[in-house]
C-alpha cells in the first residue's frame, strides 16, 4: 500500500526537526508567494553507485527529476559546465546540486582539493554561485547551501531538496 504524498502549494514557514538520526522537514502553510518545490532539477556528484540509486529513488518518489549524474571529478566539472544550458531549459529556480564528499580519493572535507570544495569553486569561477547546492557526505560538506549527512539516507535528501 503506498502512503498518499501530500503537496502543499504555498509556504510560508519551513521547519527542520532532528528526530533521532532522522532530518525531517515539517511545514507550516500559509499565504504568500507559491514555492512548490515539485520537479526539481538535480544533478548528483557521487562515486558510489548503491547510493546514488538510492538517491535516485528517494528524489523521485518526493516528484524531482535527477537529470544529470557523474562519479569523477572530471565528469562533475563537465556536468557543471552544462548547469547554463540547463538553467535555460528548466530555469535557474528549479537546478539543484547534490555534492558527496570525494569522487575518489578522500580528503579532508575543508582541504581546498576536497572534490566538493573544488567543485564549490567551479561553481563561483562560472558565475553559478546562485545555484542552490546539497551536501551529501559521510562528513561535512562545507559552503552547501544545506548539509545533510549520508547517515541520514536519501529521504531526508530528498526532504532537504523539497526545502530548498
Amino acid at each position: 500500500m503506498r502512503t498518499p504524498v501530500l503537496t502543499i502549494e504555498r509556504l510560508q514557514y519551513l521547519i527542520f526537526v532532528q528526530r533521532e538520526s532522522n532530518l525531517q522537514a515539517i511545514y507550516l502553510s500559509g499565504g504568500g508567494e507559491d514555492m512548490s518545490p515539485e520537479h526539481a532539477k538535480v544533478l548528483i556528484a557521487e562515486d558510489d553507485p548503491l547510493i546514488v540509486k538510492d538517491m535516485e529513488f528517494h528524489l523521485g518518489e518526493a516528484g524531482h527529476d535527477v537529470v544529470r549524474k557523474s562519479a569523477t571529478l572530471t565528469e562533475a566539472q563537465a556536468m557543471i559546465s552544462q548547469i547554463p544550458a540547463l538553467e535555460k531549459q528548466y530555469g535557474a529556480e528549479k537546478i539543484i546540486v547534490v555534492l558527496g564528499g570525494n569522487l575518489g580519493e578522500w580528503k579532508m572535507p575543508e582541504d581546498r582539493h576536497n572534490d566538493s570544495q573544488v567543485l564549490l569553486r567551479l561553481l563561483k569561477e562560472q558565475r553559478l554561485d546562485h545555484i542552490r547546492t546539497v551536501g551529501f557526505s559521510g562528513n561535512s560538506v562545507p559552503g552547501t547551501s544545506v548539509d545533510v549527512g549520508k547517515n541520514a539516507g536519501g529521504k531526508a535528501l530528498a526532504d532537504a531538496v523539497t526545502a530548498l
